[in-house]
């Protein structure tokens, strides 16, 4: 490669005085530039390395990053680069913004003088000298036919204001948008084959456990399967309720780690007292994803102890004391009743559970529950 800089204005400055070479090899290296990124990184630092690689191709100033969350209809912010953090919204409404439309429309949209547009809410960005805005859409597959794909939308700023746009620079950004989707994808897949080398790992370990000890009860076999468990998935405080055959009681049964840990051992809890727990037996809740709870078939996730409709003074209380930030309750059934709950901590310094660890510890407690009807 020359010393010219490798960028799509400079190969349109040329075009009277072509280097087909040269332009041919400035391409083909910006984009394998993109497929490079190393797809084991965050999803942020992917999109962080892809706004860069098109921020500097494209010349121009910043770039930022956002998704739709089809729950709150919002566009919510999941990266940027040469753009603070601290200063832009968290989320900005689906309808009133150009990501919005992006989505919505699924084309490019552009805002040549972002000063003068009223469609464009904030002129914050004016006092970093970003004056203009190209805006290409995003799609991030899901690899679930379950769930859709994710929709969003890269907006590119630019230093100059009463920008025109090209033809070309538009459909340039919008491939190196579609390649930014390829490297998404490559992450999913790495990240399913992980989740199936850990559901893998957690069957053989518990099954393993079953063979050496046959007829062995939970609650005997609770503690060493999450102290197996600890190799996958780190795990801070986690206990194990027993229900009642008539459903108006929980027995804590164990609790982990045994030693250090906050546990009251073969305390009783009445549901009708404690409608969380409540909740995961009955479950007569509709399901969603709400403020401070996720309600779903396979578990309760209460999010914000402290605001949760679910949790009781007591509770709230337990959970300053000890520092807990979410909760994740895991039914475990079996003759389509609730036998036993297993509950998860987030407790210190970790403030919540991932998609992947809830999909982890719900699975769990689904092998739990096949030791339980092998045993009968």
């Amino acid at each position: 490669m020359s010393d010219r800089t490798c960028t799509l204005p400079e190969i349109l400055r040329r075009l009277d005085h072509p280097d087909l070479p040269w332009a041919l090899e400035c391409v083909f290296t910006t984009f394998n530039r993109l497929m490079a990124i190393d797809p084991n990184q965050s999803w942020r630092k992917i999109l962080y390395d892809a706004a860069r690689v098109i921020v500097e191709f494209l010349g121009a100033r910043a770039a930022s990053i956002r998704l739709y969350d089809p729950r709150l209809n919002q566009m919510v912010s999941f990266g940027s680069f040469h753009m603070a953090e601290a200063e832009r919204e968290v989320a900005i409404p689906f309808e009133e913004s150009v990501a919005g439309r992006v989505v919505a429309s699924q084309k490019a949209h552009t805002v040549p003088d972002i000063e003068s547009d009223p469609a464009y809410k904030n002129k914050s960005v004016l006092n970093h000298g970003l004056r203009s805005l190209l805006a290409v859409p995003l799609s991030i597959p899901r690899f679930d036919p379950r769930a859709p794909d994710v929709q969003g939308a890269i907006q590119i700023y630019y230093a100059e204001a009463n920008r025109a746009f090209t033809a070309t620079e538009i459909e340039v950004a919008q491939l190196m948008a579609q390649r930014v989707s390829y490297v998404v994808a490559r992450k999913q897949i790495l990240d399913l084959r992980r989740m199936n080398e850990k559901k893998e790992w957690i069957v053989e370990r518990i099954f393993a456990k079953l063979s050496q000890d046959r007829g062995i009860k939970l609650k005997d076999l609770f503690q060493p399967a999450v102290e197996e468990l600890q190799d996958i998935i780190r795990i801070q405080s986690c206990s194990l309720f027993a229900v009642n055959e008539d459903e108006t009681e929980a027995v804590l049964e164990a609790g982990w780690p045994v030693e250090g840990g906050y546990h009251t051992i073969g305390k009783t809890f009445r549901l009708a007292e404690h409608p969380y727990l409540n909740a995961v037996v009955r479950q007569g809740l509709p399901t969603g994803d709400f403020e401070a709870e996720r309600v779903h078939p396979s578990y309760l996730l209460i999010k914000d102890p402290q605001k949760s409709f679910l949790v009781t003074a007591d509770l709230r209380q337990f959970c300053r004391t000890h520092g807990i930030h979410s909760i994740l309750y895991v039914p475990l059934r079996l003759a389509d009743r609730v036998r036993y709950i297993l509950v998860f901590d987030a407790v210190d310094r970790r403030r919540f559970f991932t998609d992947e660890e809830i999909e982890i510890l719900t699975f769990f407690g689904k092998q739990l529950t096949q030791v339980l009807e092998i045993e009968r």
